[in-house]
Formats: C-alpha cells, sequence, structure tokens
C-alpha cells in the first residue's frame, strides 16, 4: 500500500516531544529512556536501508540452507502495516520477484487467534473457517503493545537494582550503552524465565567496570512494572476484534493462542477472565506460525513443490475511497468523496468506478478514507491519506467520433481496480463505454397457422402461466435492451383456396434495434507519493546497495576481529593462574601480563567503538606477542612427555634392525660392518645425549627457558629415522650371490634323447624344437639350482 513520508521533526523537538508525553502520563521514570527513543524514532525514517540490509542478510542465510541461487521472497506483514508508508517500499533486491506479501493476520488456520509477538504488537481476529478458505471476520490490535515494552521495562529495573547494589548513580548506568545493552539481552531471558517460575536470581558478569549483578527478581514486580501494560491494554484489541467481526463470546467455539509472550501467566489469566474461562488452545507453534505458514505459501508459489491450494478471504481493515472535483457551474466546482473499498470488505476483490458525467481529461485521487475509528496515535502511523494521484487522458482522440446522440448513447468512465490477494490496490483498467444503436431486419418465414392449431394456442396460452416469459427476462443481459417492432406486410399474405385445408400462410418482417456496447481505452498515469526515479536515480541505488554490502562485509569483519580479541583477553585471563600456566611462570611475569590483559580490556570497552579492523587485528597481534614466552613454555612442557616415548620408541626400534642385520651377515643383506658400526655409535651417542638432557631439565625450573626443547627432540629423531632408512634401502636393493650346481646326469641324458629324435623332421620345424628344448633346459637347471637360496634371501629381506 502506498503512502507519503511523515512530517520531519528535528531531533531537538522530537526529544521534547517526547519528554513532554512522558511527564503527562505519568512516566517520569522513562526520561532516561528518551534519548533511546529519539534513536528509534530516527531509525524508522532509515527504515528503506534497515530493510534492505535485512533482505541482503537473510538472502546471504539463506543460500547456505538452499544450496542454490535464491530467486524470490515471500514476506509476512502485519495487515495493521500494510498501509503503513514503511511497508510500501520494494525490499527484493532488483531482478529478484516479489512473490507476495503475506498477512500474517490469515496466515492461522484458526477459528480465534490471540496474538502477542515478541518486540511487535498485539493483535487478535476472530475467523470463521470453511474448508478449505478461511475467512477473516474482524481484526483489533494495538500498535506499541508487546514484549518488547515489557523487555525495555525490566531492563531499566535491573539498571536501578545494578545501581543500588554498585552505589553507582543511575544515570551513569542508564548512559553506558554496553551495560544497558546487557542489561537488555539478560532481561529478555528473565522475562521468559519468569513466565515458569514465580521468582528467579539474575546473575550478570562484569555489568559495568567488573562489577557483576547478582539481584533476585520476582514474577510479582515483573506484573508491577508492566501493571499499565497488562491490565489496561491487553483485552481492548480482543474487544475491538469482537465488534468488529459481529461475533460474541459466546459464538467463539476456540481459541489459538500465538506469539510468544502468550505465555506470560498474567495475560493468560485476562484471556480466561475476558473469554469466560474458555480452553485457551496451545496446539500452534506460538513462535513459527507465521514463518511456517509463509514457507508453505512459498512452497506453493515455487514450482519445485506441489502443495494443496488454500484459499484466504482477508479482511480490509482501512477504508479507501476515490475524491473527484464535480463542476456545479462555470466558476465552481464540488469535492465528492466515494467509498471504493469499505472497512471489512472481503478481499482479493476486484471492483468498477463509474464517472457518469465526465467527456475530457480530469484527475482523481485515491486515499484513505474515514480513519475516525483509530486512535491519534494509529493515524500518525499512516500519515498523509492520500495513496496515489491518477490522471485520465487523450479522450480527444475518440469523444468527436461518437456526438450523434441517436445513434450512441454515452455511459461514463469506468475505472478497473483491484484489491489482490496481497492487500495492494491497483488500477489495472480505464475505458470509455458507448452503447451503440444498431437496427436488424429478421424475416420469419413460413409461419403456419391452422385453425386447430391456433386454437390450441389460445386454449394453452389460456391455462398456461408467464413464468417461461419471466425466466427469458431474467436470462437477458441489464445493458442490453431489445425493442421489437411487428408489422404484416399484404405482399407476404397468401391466400389459397383448397377444399382439403383451411390453412392460411403468412410471413412475418421484424424490425430490432440492438445496443452494441464500445469500449475506449483511456490512457492513465498513476502519481504516487514518493517518486520511482529515472535510470540514473536507480544506478544510484544500485550503487548504494554494493556500498552497503561492502559496509556490511567490513562490519562483519570488524566484530569479528573484536570478538577474538575479546575472546583472547578473557581466556588468557582464566589460564594465567591455571595450574600449568602457574607454574610455567612467576608471579612478576603474571602480574605484568594481568595488567596488560586490564589496559586491554578498557581500551576495548571504552574505546575501540570507531578503530578500524586494522586496529582491532593489531592490538591481538602485540598481546599474542607478549604471552609467547609463557605459551611456548607451557606448550614444551606438555609436549615433551610424549615426544621422549616416540624418541625411546625410534631408538628401540633402529636398535632391532642392527641386531637383525648383524644377525644375517653382510653375504644376506648386503650391510658392510663399517655400516652397522655407524649406526651403533649413533644410536649410543643420541641415547647419551637424551639422558643427559633429560637430568639438566629435570633440574630446572619450569619457569624458565628448557633445556631440552621439543625441537631438539624432534630434530635428533629425524637424523636417526634418516640413517635407518637408508641402511633398508640398500639391502632391498641387494642381490645375494648364487652358486652354480651341477646338472644331474638323468636330465641331461633326456634332453640329449629328445634332441636327436627331432633331427629327423625338417629343416624349420626342427630349428624351432631345438631352441625350445634348449629354454626347457634353462628353465630345469634354474628350477634345480636355486630352491633353496631364493626361499632364504625373501626370509632375510622379511626379517631386515
Amino acid at each position: 500500500m502506498l503512502s507519503s513520508k511523515p512530517k520531519n521533526l528535528s531531533v531537538k523537538n522530537k526529544k521534547k516531544l517526547l519528554i513532554d508525553n512522558l511527564k503527562n502520563t505519568g512516566q517520569s521514570n522513562l526520561l532516561n529512556s528518551a534519548d533511546l527513543a529519539i534513536e528509534l524514532d530516527l531509525r524508522r525514517r532509515h527504515l528503506k536501508k534497515v530493510l534492505r540490509r535485512t533482505i541482503f542478510i537473510m538472502t546471504k542465510e539463506g543460500l547456505g540452507d538452499a544450496e542454490g541461487d535464491i530467486n524470490g521472497a515471500t514476506l509476512a506483514v502485519l495487515s495493521i502495516d500494510l498501509g503503513n508508508e514503511n511497508v510500501k517500499i520494494g525490499v527484493v533486491s532488483p531482478g529478484k520477484n516479489m512473490e507476495t506479501v503475506l498477512n500474517t493476520d490469515s496466515s492461522r488456520k484458526t477459528p480465534l487467534a490471540v496474538a502477542f509477538r515478541d518486540g511487535e504488537r498485539f493483535f487478535l481476529e476472530a475467523a470463521l473457517t470453511t474448508t478449505p478458505e478461511l475467512i477473516v471476520r474482524g481484526v483489533g490490535f494495538d500498535r506499541t503493545l508487546g514484549g518488547f515494552e515489557m523487555q525495555l521495562r525490566l531492563r531499566d529495573h535491573l539498571a536501578k537494582l545494578f545501581a543500588e547494589q554498585s552505589k553507582k548513580p543511575l544515570k551513569q548506568v542508564l548512559e553506558n550503552n554496553r551495560a544497558m545493552s546487557k542489561l537488555f539481552k539478560e532481561a529478555g531471558k528473565v522475562k521468559n524465565m519468569l513466565s515458569a517460575n514465580n521468582e528467579i536470581l539474575v546473575r550478570i558478569e562484569n555489568v559495568m567496570n567488573d562489577i557483576d549483578l547478582k539481584a533476585p527478581v520476582k514474577r510479582s514486580e515483573f506484573e508491577d512494572i508492566c501493571a499499565d501494560l497488562l491490565n489496561e491494554r491487553v483485552t481492548k484489541p480482543i474487544e475491538s476484534a469482537l465488534l468488529s467481526s459481529g461475533l460474541t463470546i459466546a459464538e467463539i467455539e476456540q481459541i489459538i493462542l500465538f506469539g510468544g509472550n502468550t505465555r506470560t501467566p498474567k495475560i493468560q489469566q485476562l484471556l480466561l477472565d475476558l473469554l469466560q474461562d474458555k480452553e485457551l488452545g496451545k496446539n500452534v507453534n506460538s513462535d513459527e506460525a507465521a514463518s511456517l505458514a509463509g514457507a508453505y505459501l512459498a512452497g506453493k508459489l515455487s514450482k519445485g513443490f506441489k502443495a494443496k491450494d488454500f484459499i484466504i478471504t482477508d479482511y480490509n481493515l482501512f477504508p479507501i475511497a476515490v475524491e473527484f472535483n464535480r463542476k456545479i457551474s462555470e466558476n465552481e466546482e464540488k469535492t465528492i468523496q466515494r467509498v471504493l473499498y469499505s472497512r471489512g470488505n472481503s478481499y482479493p476483490m476486484k471492483k468498477i468506478f463509474t464517472f457518469n458525467k465526465k467527456n475530457s481529461d480530469f484527475d482523481f485521487l485515491v486515499k484513505y478514507g474515514d480513519l475516525s475509528f483509530l486512535s491519534k496515535d494509529d493515524q500518525s502511523y499512516i500519515g498523509d491519506k492520500n495513496l496515489m494521484k491518477i490522471s485520465l487522458s487523450n479522450f480527444d482522440r475518440f469523444i468527436n467520433n461518437y456526438q450523434d446522440e441517436t445513434k450512441y448513447e454515452a455511459k461514463g468512465v469506468k475505472a478497473h481496480f483491484s484489491l489482490n490477494e496481497n492487500g495492494i490496490l491497483v488500477l489495472t483498467n480505464a475505458e470509455y463505454l458507448y452503447n451503440e444503436k444498431v437496427k436488424e431486419e429478421v424475416l420469419d418465414s413460413n409461419v403456419v397457422s391452422d385453425t386447430l392449431s391456433n386454437i390450441g394456442s389460445k386454449l394453452g396460452s389460456f391455462f398456461s402461466s408467464n413464468t417461461d416469459k419471466q425466466d427469458e427476462e431474467v436470462q437477458v443481459d441489464k445493458d442490453v435492451q431489445n425493442i421489437t417492432e411487428e408489422k404484416i406486410d399484404p405482399s407476404a399474405v397468401n391466400l389459397t383456396e383448397n377444399t382439403n385445408s383451411s390453412q392460411v400462410n403468412v410471413t412475418k418482417t421484424k424490425v430490432e434495434i440492438k445496443i452494441k456496447p464500445i469500449k475506449e481505452k483511456i490512457d492513465f498515469n498513476l502519481d504516487f507519493n514518493f517518486k520511482f526515479g529515472s535510470k540514473e536515480t536507480l544506478k544510484n541505488s544500485l550503487t548504494k546497495l554494493e556500498d552497503l554490502k561492502k559496509q556490511e562485509s567490513l562490519r562483519l569483519a570488524r566484530d569479528q576481529a573484536k570478538n577474538s580479541l575479546e575472546s583472547f583477553i578473557v581466556e588468557t585471563k582464566t589460564k594465567l593462574y591455571d595450574d600449568e600456566y602457574e607454574k610455567s611462570s612467576t608471579e612478576e611475569e603474571r602480574e605484568k601480563l594481568m595488567k596488560i590483559l586490564n589496559d586491554a580490556s578498557e581500551w576495548l570497552e571504552f574505546e575501540s567503538d570507531n578503530v578500524e579492523t586494522k586496529v582491532l587485528n593489531d592490538k591481538l597481534t602485540e598481546l599474542a606477542t607478549s604471552f609467547d614466552e609463557i605459551y611456548k613454555r607451557v606448550e614444551e612442557h606438555r609436549e615433551r612427555p610424549n615426544l621422549l616415548k616416540v624418541f625411546d620408541k625410534t631408538i628401540e626400534n633402529s636398535q632391532t634392525f642392527l641386531d637383525k642385520a648383524r644377525s644375517l651377515g653382510e653375504e644376506k643383506q648386503g650391510l658392510t660392518d663399517l655400516q652397522l658400526n655407524q649406526l651403533e655409535t649413533l644410536l649410543t651417542n643420541v641415547n647419551k645425549w637424551k639422558n643427559e638432557k633429560v637430568l639438566e631439565q629435570e633440574k630446572t625450573p619450569l619457569y624458565e627457558t628448557p633445556k631440552l626443547t621439543i625441537f631438539e627432540i624432534t630434530e635428533k629423531i629425524n637424523v636417526v629415522n634418516v640413517q635407518v632408512r637408508n641402511l633398508i634401502n640398500i639391502a632391498k636393493q641387494f642381490k645375494p650371490k648364487v652358486k652354480e650346481q651341477p646338472v644331474p646326469e638323468k636330465t641331461k641324458e633326456e634332453n640329449k634323447n629328445s634332441t636327436e629324435e627331432n633331427k629327423n623332421e625338417e629343416n624349420k620345424d626342427e630349428e624351432n624344437k631345438n631352441e625350445d628344448n634348449k629354454k626347457t633346459v634353462d628353465e630345469n637347471e634354474k628350477l634345480n639350482l636355486k630352491p633353496d637360496t631364493s626361499e632364504k634371501e625373501e626370509k632375510s629381506h622379511s626379517e631386515l
């Protein structure tokens, strides 16, 4: 929906008005929150950027779950916000489709829904459902009643408790943004916990200047703080919804709670008292019902999902009217206003508005109608009542063609409006309607009437009723007028003398004047209260969006750097007095480092708000460098025992390899005594070095520089591994020498006889067979020479 921007007030005037209002309403205790209210009010003026940024963040987070590009969006918007100027903005990025704006009032399949949304508003709807259609019958709301206001009041109460405990001025606490942010966050948790507990103990660490808050809060205290919100305003939206729907409490069969703050016991008790102790339905997800409905509708709109149809007939909350000028005399005009969509009209709905006496270019306004049923505060949210100015033009293109009044009848201008399922009003078409009078002659041939048939028809008409005639008249289009003239043509009457018949053949002629509608399209232009802008403006907007994305990325990087620095400070403070860190450092070192951490923490809290990301990263690097010495000692003492076990295992395996190589001898594994002696000397020296270093390290205090380091142990292990690996490679490449053995006599005689027998064959075959026999002899010799030596060789290598 469309409306204009509210009047701009200076910050000074806004604050003055707010303070005066607080004083007049007896809420002077909230004067210290005036600055926050002003800040929130000013943020509304930049809501376009906020909405853009929100969509950007949602899209970025949604890409991970969607595992693909997002090409559409479904937004859930309260019906009371459809007329707000802040919701008229297309928040979907260029190239993305705005599928629909889901009215959250009608997104729940409930006969009666009471919604108390955390941080939003309080409204109630009375709805009568029919399958598969949901009809919203009435809506009541309170824009400013919600969990957010309760949380703010509870935050101020916690600030007061902290000021009493810490002996600090309340004003100083309220002006500390960091402290108020912590208290606000904790107030939300306390509010939720008090729904299930009569009393809880609030604990907040380091609220301000390293001072903690520890205080009990009772549910009765919370109810007293919010007494005016709960006792005076909770039931009014319910009464308003029932009044607008025309229903009574007795006609309501079921009440469904929706909204996180409906869990508040006091609210549930007020609802039970008002609704005559009807059972409160809690079978709907109070926090996510609107989101689930939005997801369902998005799935229905998407081609990738198949969802059942669910028809929603919604409730038009704000009346919409058409305003135009009517000429009374040559010098005087009168402003006429006619209701187009009244309050309570169902939608989606199409309507045609007719201007009967307009025959030239003119303008008219589409605006909100009578809003007296709203309070002044609610009317201020809407701002300017004008929605759009519509200009109809180019009447001269066709108006002169229809001046003959005997032939054409002007029916006026018809403007086609559509209030679609999203509650958005659209002018779809504008046209000028004429009725053209067209004469047509119709000949009725061979109409035969004999005496008996005439008598029969007369008798039939005498006893029959007029029902058929009335039905025909009802079926005729109201816009078509049929004028029929009947006359008898003498030349068409044939008189025939026939003794066998008394028939008379009469031919009649009818002249009908029919109405033919003619529609001439009218050009129209829509002038909204805000300008869409030129291509250059759009280009600038896209540039701004890109800048916002960059700023968002920079902000995320800065927040990450700030969180890393804060985490480092907190974790290091805790580690300094852990057992292993305390043993690895002196008291003097710990005091010095603790001072550095405290200074960094104070700088981070009070001076880091406007610093760049690089400064935060440099600060983290500086702190990490200061703690390098202690971290290295702790790491040395922590990793040394495990590494010494690896060292001992390496020496043990190397010694086993050495002993096995000596037992096999050089002939079987190819390793000389010199090579094995060098390995033995290396193992002896390394083991001796390790024992000396271990004794020296045991005598050295843990807070001093280690005498036996991880680097040294790793280096010695690598030296031994390299030496052993080289010897293993030599053994793998070594091939033992094989002793030749004489061939048995039996084998020689068999080979000789085989050769002599083959001499009698052809020369060519004889040569081939001789070669085959020679190969056979060689293979037999090989088989006879080294069956045992190959087995021993494989065994020797496997042992090495």
